[in-house]
C-alpha cells in the first residue's frame, strides 16, 4: 500500500469522525424544556387541519387521562403556535416525541400510531406503565 493511498485513508477516516461527532452531537443536544411537575412528556406536533392528527388526537386524549400523574401529554398545533416546526424540529405532521423527566428526546415518531404502539414506547424508552 503506497503512502499516498494511506494518506487519503487516514483523511477518510477523519472526514468520516467529524461528520459522524457531528451528528452524534445534534442528536445528544436535542432538548426540550422540562415539564414544571418534573415528569416525562409525550408531545404531539401536527395541525387540527391534518387527517392523520384528527384521528390520532382522541388517543392522546385517553393517554393524557390514563398517565394523569406520571406523564405530560401535549399537542401542539403548527398552523397555531409560531416556532413550534423550528423547535420541535418537525417535518411530517404529526410527529410525536418523547421525552425525559430533564427534557432530552428519547424517541420520535412521524406519521399515525396507534394506542398500543404508544403505551408499549412509553414504557420501553421511559418505564412508565
Amino acid at each position: 500500500m503506497s503512502a499516498r493511498t494511506i494518506r487519503n485513508a487516514i483523511a477518510l477516516l477523519a472526514v468520516l469522525a467529524v461528520v459522524s461527532g457531528a451528528v452524534w452531537w445534534r442528536e445528544a443536544r436535542r432538548t426540550a424544556p422540562v415539564d414544571p411537575h418534573g415528569l416525562p412528556r409525550l408531545v404531539d406536533v401536527g395541525a387540527n387541519a391534518c387527517e392523520a392528527c384528527q384521528k390520532l388526537a382522541p388517543i392522546l386524549a385517553e393517554l393524557r387521562e390514563e398517565y394523569a400523574g406520571r406523564l405530560s401529554v401535549e399537542v401542539v398545533d403548527l398552523l397555531e403556535t409560531t416556532g413550534a416546526r423550528e423547535q420541535y424540529d418537525v417535518s411530517v405532521m404529526p410527529t410525536q416525541v418523547l421525552y425525559d423527566a430533564a427534557g432530552v428526546e428519547v424517541w420520535r415518531h412521524e406519521g399515525f400510531i396507534a394506542k398500543a404502539d404508544l403505551r408499549a414506547i412509553i414504557a420501553a424508552e421511559l418505564g412508565v406503565e
